[in-house]
Order: C-alpha cells, then structure tokens, then sequence
C-alpha cells in the first residue's frame, strides 16, 4: 500500500518541487521469511546545518509520527524494515524517539559514513552540512547481526565532460538475519 503524508510543508516555505511531487511511504508484507517491509522519502532539509528558524524538522517528525502511527498496532515482536532516504542525520532527535518507539536496530550503525555524494555535479546547500547521512535500513525481529555496505559508486554517466553517478546518494545493501517469528 501507499499513504501521503499527511505534512507536506508550509506552501510558501518549501520548494515548488515538495509541491509537484508530494511525499509518502510504502509498505508491503513479506510471508517467507515473515517481514513487514516500510519505504519512505521523508522531505528534504535543504537549510540543515544553516542558523535562523529551520521549518523541515518539525515537518520531518511530523512525517515519521505518521508512519509509527500506521505501525503501533502491529505486534511488537513482529519482523519490521523500515527503509529509505529519511534526509535526516543520524542524531535527529525525530530519528531517535521513531527508533525507540518501534524498537528497531539501524543496520548501518550510528557511525555510518555519509551516504550522500558531494560532488561538484550535486552542490546542494546541505551537501556542505557534515553528518551527510540520510539513506537507513531500519529493523527489527531478527536473530544476529546485519552486515550492511555502500553500492552503486559507479560512474556511468558522462556530463559537461564529468563522470557522474546515477544519483546524489549511494545506494544502501543490508543483509539481514532471518527473521525469529511470523507476522500476527
């Protein structure tokens, strides 16, 4: 299934871009092995790490508060991946209060390396902030440790005489441990 956010933004704080194409999550339920699988695009906060009155946080929480409220009455032992590009840093305090409501181990741990390039083909005003961590795999319900890696560095893509890959994030590869228990 699929369902919008319900927090898109301030119309005349954000991009038109946030307007054209609104964001939301994913979700679909796996039995063998046994997971509920959740893929979200949380909204970009292109003014991280800049002073002065930053709108995106609380847009931001407000955005993962939807999601947990769609995965509360799910069994808490139940088998849980929550994916995506949350454009948020690892210490976001939303991040965190998700993390321990839901019970969920991040995969790539807290001392990931960043996942977004900063290459001179992507220059976007958070490509500066440190901590350029925003892509996680999210889970819960598993026996073991993940093992989890950056893919799709390649640079198939020529532009203006450069070599670019195909996004300004690298893609995020994370092999789980079977799960321990079935979905309610």
């Amino acid at each position: 299934g699929f369902e919008r956010f319900a927090a898109q933004g301030p119309a005349l704080r954000f991009s038109a871009l946030v307007r054209l194409s609104p964001k939301g999550f994913l979700w679909a339920e796996f039995k063998d092995p046994a997971a509920l699988v959740v893929h979200a695009h949380l909204l970009a906060d292109y003014r991280i790490g800049l002073a002065g009155r930053n709108p995106y946080p609380a847009a931001q929480a407000a955005q993962l508060e939807q999601i947990a409220a769609h995965l509360r009455p799910i069994d808490a032992r139940a088998p849980l991946i929550v994916s995506g590009d949350l454009n948020m840093r690892p210490d976001a305090p939303a991040l965190a209060r998700f993390r321990d409501e839901l019970g969920l181990s991040d995969a790539m741990g807290p001392e990931a390396a960043p996942s977004v390039i900063s290459e001179p083909y992507y220059r976007l005003p958070f490509c500066e902030a440190p901590d350029r961590r925003f892509d996680y795999v999210l889970f819960r319900g598993t026996e073991g440790r993940a093992t989890a890696e950056y893919v799709l560095r390649e640079r198939p893509l020529t532009r203006n005489g450069r070599e670019i890959t195909l996004s300004d994030h690298l893609g995020v590869l994370v092999e789980l441990p079977r799960t321990r228990s079935r979905l309610p």
